[in-house]
């Protein structure tokens, strides 16, 4: 999905549940097409899955740049992936570092 369709979901989201909420569902279809990439590129190694984390990471960014009323952050995704990989599987921290790192804190 693009970026441009991603906050057209998320809009109309917002029109049937509350913003927080909204925000918890583009979050969590960004994490399935995390999966879904994986998948399809079959991958098995670490450097796969930090370009993956780095093309929606940029994906989410762009959407950041169309949404007019500024309801996002830059690097929103990726904090927000570095944040709960700490929290629930902390053994894949460096995988996420890595995009992390480029985009800085």
């Amino acid at each position: 999905m693009k970026a441009k369709e991603y906050l057209a979901k998320f809009e109309a989201d917002c029109l049937e549940v509350k913003e927080k909420q909204a925000i918890l569902n583009l979050i969590g279809k960004y994490l399935e097409e995390v999966y879904e990439l994986a998948k399809i590129r079959r991958v098995q190694k670490e450097n796969a899955v930090v370009s993956i984390f780095r093309e929606l990471n940029q994906k989410w960014n762009a959407m950041c740049r169309l949404d007019t009323k500024k309801r996002f952050k830059r690097n929103g995704f990726i904090k927000l992936v570095r944040a709960r990989i700490v929290e629930d599987a902390p053994h894949y921290i460096k995988v996420v570092d890595v995009v992390v790192k480029e985009v800085g804190e």
